[in-house]
C-alpha cells in the first residue's frame, strides 16, 4: 500500500514534477557540472577550485534546470550556503545564551548536591531532572527492562531453532512474567484481557463498536478508576499506564487486519492466540514504537524457522551491538547535555522569561524539541535494536527536527509507526467512507481529505491524553495541516494557469516555498513548546515574541531555517532517485 500519497498530513504545499526521464536528468548534471567548472572571473583561481568540488554540486545545485544560467547558478550556490551557515549560527548562538541564562536564573541547578546524578561527581554539575519520561524510562532500561531485553535476545533465537512449535507459548510465558514483576499480577491480568475483548468485538464486525469500545477504555486511562487494576506504586501505575495505551492502539491494528483475511473466521482461538502473542509482544510491549499486525505476523508470526538457522548469528550479535552502542551515545549525549542545558526548568519558571533575552527564548523552544527527538531516538532506538535482532522490520526512527520545516513533513518523518497507524485505521478508512456517502460527488476533494485529517487528530488528541494542553497541541497541528493543504490547492490553481516552463519548479523551491513556510515554521516550533514543556510556557514564550516582534532577525533565521530545509529535502530527494 502506497502510504505517502494518501496520509493525514500529506498536504504539501509542494508537488513534485516528474522529472523528464534519465537523459534529461544526466544532461541536467552535466550542465550543472560545467557550469560550477567555469572560472567566474579570470585569475580567480580559488573561487574556481571551490566550485569544481563535486560535493558542492550534489548538496546545494543538484536540482537546477539546465536553462539556469552561470550566474544563478552562483547566486543559488552561495544562498544555500549562507541559508545553512545562518541557521548552524542562530542554532550555536542561542544555545549560549540558554546556557548563560541558566547561569544566571537557575544557579542552584547547577549544584551536584541538590541535584544529584551518576555524572555530578565528575562534572562537578547538577542536572536538570524536571523532564519525567527521560528520568523514568532512563531508569526502566537499566534497572529493569535491560535485563528482560537480554533475555529474550538469547531464547528468542536458541528456543526458536531447538524448539520452533513451543515459541509462541515460550514468548508469550516470558512478556506474561515480566509484566507481572513490573506492574503486579491485576494489571498483567487485565493487560492479557485487552486482545480477547477486542477478539470478541471484532466477531461482530462493526468498526463503530471497536472506537466506541476504544474510546471508553482510553478514558478509564485518565480516570480514578484505574486505582482499581494498578498499586499504589508510581512506577508500577506508570508501567501499567503506558502498556496499556499502546495495546489499545495495537488492538485496533489486529482487528482491521484480521478483517483484511479472507476465512479468519475459520481460524477461532488460533486467531486469538496471534493477536495475544502481538499484543505481548516483548520487545515492543511497553515503549513503542507501533508496528501493525499485519507487519508482526509477516516477520514474526510466518517467520520462517529454516530462514532464520541460515543467518549468521555472529553478524546479527554484531550488529545490534553496533546499533546498542549507537543509541547508548546519544543517551550519553543526553544526559551530558542535561547537566549544562537546563531548558526545560527554564521554560518552567516563566516568571523569568520576560528578563531573558531573545536569543535565550529561542533557544530554550529549539532545545524543547531537539530534545523530544533525541530522547524518543533512545526510548524507540532500545526496543527497535532488539526486535531487528529478532527478524522484525522496524519503523526508522525519528528524524532531527532542525530541517523538518512543515507539518506534513514532521508529522510523517517523526514518528514513521504511528503516522502508518493514523493513515491505515482512521483516515484511509474515513476517507472511503465519505466517497462511498457522497456518491453524487458533491464534496470537493480536499475537503474530504480535511474531513479525514480531522478525525486522525481527534484520536491523537483521545489517545495522548484528554486535557487542555493536549487538545490546543493537537487543534493546532491540524490548522498547521489545513494551511498546509489550502497553499497547495493555491499552488495547483497556479500551475494550471501558467506555463509549464523548466524553470517554474526551481522559482518555487528556491524562492517561494522557504519564504511563504516562514509564519508555518514559527507556529510550528511554539506548537512544540506545548507537547514538550507546557502551555503556561508556550503563552509566556508567545508573549515575549510578540512584544520583541520588532527584532526582524528572528524572521531572517526562522528563513534561513526553511531556506536550508528545503534545500535538504531536495537533496534527499535527488539522492534517493540517484540509489534507486
Amino acid at each position: 500500500m502506497e502510504i505517502r500519497n494518501n496520509c493525514p498530513n500529506e498536504s504539501h504545499l509542494l508537488r513534485r514534477k516528474p522529472d523528464a526521464g534519465k537523459n534529461e536528468t544526466e544532461k541536467a548534471d552535466r550542465h550543472i557540472n560545467k557550469n560550477l567548472t567555469t572560472t567566474v572571473q579570470e585569475g580567480e583561481n580559488d573561487t574556481q577550485r571551490t566550485l569544481n568540488l563535486g560535493i558542492l554540486k550534489d548538496l546545494f545545485v543538484s536540482d537546477l534546470p539546465v536553462s539556469i544560467k552561470n550566474d544563478t547558478v552562483i547566486l543559488v550556490l552561495l544562498t544555500r550556503i549562507l541559508a545553512l551557515v545562518g541557521w548552524t549560527g542562530a542554532v550555536l548562538y542561542s544555545t549560549y545564551h540558554v546556557f548563560l541564562a541558566c547561569e544566571k536564573w537557575l544557579e542552584w541547578h547547577g549544584d551536584p548536591v541538590m541535584n544529584p546524578s551518576v555524572f555530578s561527581r565528575l562534572l562537578n554539575r547538577g542536572k536538570d531532572n524536571t523532564d519525567y519520561e527521560w528520568e523514568m524510562f532512563s531508569y526502566i532500561y537499566v534497572a529493569r527492562l535491560g535485563f528482560w531485553y537480554a533475555v529474550y535476545a538469547i531464547m528468542s533465537r536458541t528456543v526458536q531453532i531447538a524448539f520452533p512449535k513451543n515459541w509462541p507459548f515460550v514468548s508469550t510465558g516470558l512478556s506474561f512474567i515480566m509484566f507481572w514483576e513490573l506492574t503486579g499480577f491485576l494489571p498483567t491480568v487485565f493487560l492479557l484481557l485487552q486482545p480477547v475483548i477486542y477478539w470478541i468485538l471484532a466477531q461482530a464486525r462493526s468498526k463503530l463498536l471497536l472506537w466506541v469500545a476504544t474510546i471508553l477504555f482510553i478514558y478509564h486511562l485518565n480516570s480514578p478508576f484505574i486505582q482499581v487494576f494498578t498499586p499504589t506504586n508510581t512506577l508500577s501505575e506508570y508501567f501499567y499506564i503506558i502498556t496499556a495505551a499502546w495495546n489499545y492502539a495495537r488492538c485496533i491494528s489486529f482487528c482491521y487486519d484480521m478483517w483484511e483475511k479472507i476465512g479468519y473466521e475459520k481460524e477461532g482461538l488460533v486467531c486469538l492466540q496471534n493477536g495475544v502473542r502481538y499484543c505481548f509482544y516483548l520487545p515492543l510491549a511497553i515503549s513503542g514504537p507501533l508496528v501493525t499486525y499485519e507487519s508482526f505476523e509477516k516477520n514474526i508470526i510466518l517467520q520462517d524457522v529454516e530462514v532464520l538457522k541460515q543467518r549468521n548469528l555472529a553478524s546479527d550479535i554484531t550488529n545490534l551491538a553496533k546499533k546498542m552502542l549507537r543509541i547508548g551515545f546519544i543517551a550519553l549525549l543526553i544526559e551530558l547535555m542535561l547537566h549544562f542545558l537546563y531548558f526545560r526548568s527554564l521554560s518552567m519558571t516563566t516568571n523569568s522569561h520576560r528578563h531573558l533575552s531573545l536569543w535565550a527564548i529561542c533557544g530554550t523552544v529549539y532545545w524543547l524539541g531537539q530534545f523530544f527527538a533525541l530522547k524518543y531516538k533512545v526510548l524507540y532506538g532500545v526496543p527497535t535494536c532488539v526486535a531487528e535482532f529478532d527478524g522484525m522490520e522496524m519503523p526508522p526512527l525519528p528524524r532531527c527536527p532542525s530541517y523538518l520545516h512543515r507539518y506534513s513533513v514532521l508529522w510523517r518523518d517523526f514518528d514513521r509507526g504511528l503516522y502508518r497507524f493514523l493513515v491505515n485505521y482512521i483516515y484511509l478508512p474515513t476517507l472511503k467512507f465519505i466517497r462511498d456517502t457522497d456518491k453524487s460527488n458533491v464534496i470537493p476533494s480536499d475537503v474530504k481529505k480535511l474531513i479525514a485529517s480531522f478525525m486522525s487528530f481527534v484520536y491523537v488528541y483521545i489517545w495522548h491524553s484528554l486535557s487542555f494542553d493536549v487538545f490546543v497541541w493537537a487543534a493546532l497541528n491540524f490548522l498547521g495541516i489545513t494551511i498546509e493543504r489550502i497553499g497547495s490547492a493555491i499552488k495547483r490553481e497556479v500551475d494550471k494557469r501558467t506555463p509549464n516552463g523548466p524553470n517554474r519548479q526551481f522559482l518555487w523551491d528556491f524562492a517561494v516555498e522557504p519564504f511563504v513556510t516562514v509564519p508555518l515554521a514559527a507556529m510550528s516550533i511554539l506548537n512544540s513548546s506545548i507537547f514538550c514543556g507546557s502551555m503556561e510556557s508556550a503563552i509566556s514564550f508567545s508573549k515575549v515574541l510578540w512584544h520583541k516582534r520588532q527584532d526582524s532577525y528572528v524572521s531572517c533565521f526562522l528563513y534561513c531555517f526553511t531556506h536550508t530545509a528545503v534545500a535538504y529535502r531536495i537533496w534527499k530527494y535527488r539522492k534517493a532517485k540517484k540509489d534507486a
